[in-house]
């Protein structure tokens, strides 16, 4: 299979045209292949950022969601226990909804664990 090769910024890693990420490890048979290619005339193009920004939103969101997920326990438990979720843990719910819709960008605080569940 061709291959074309992308230069990841703030690092010195090479992107794969698969997405494959290429550290400079001249024991790395990638690697070894990435400078082959260079070495018949080719040259390797910046990944365009929005191209990394969304990559990094779209980890984001599956850690984002991950922990929603996770969350759906202690709601669970509040509920079994007639407490009322806090007030914070409706906040960090919807923070991570926020995440997973692309609103935000970062991962909230989990917050302390409800007392009485």
């Amino acid at each position: 299979m061709s291959y074309t090769y992308s230069l990841l910024p703030n690092t010195t890693a090479i992107q794969r045209s698969d997405g494959a990420c290429i550290p400079p490890d001249p024991n790395n048979t990638d690697y070894a292949a990435y400078l082959a290619w260079v070495a018949a005339g080719n040259t390797a193009t910046p990944v365009d950022p929005a191209i990394i920004a969304a990559q990094a939103q779209a980890q984001l969101a599956v850690q984002a969601q991950t922990l929603l997920d996770k969350s759906d326990v202690t709601m669970l438990r509040c509920f079994e226990h007639g407490v009322t979720p806090p007030a914070v843990w409706v906040i960090y719910r919807a923070s991570l909804r926020s995440v997973i819709d692309g609103s935000a960008s970062a991962i909230p605080a989990t917050p302390a664990y409800p007392a009485g569940t």
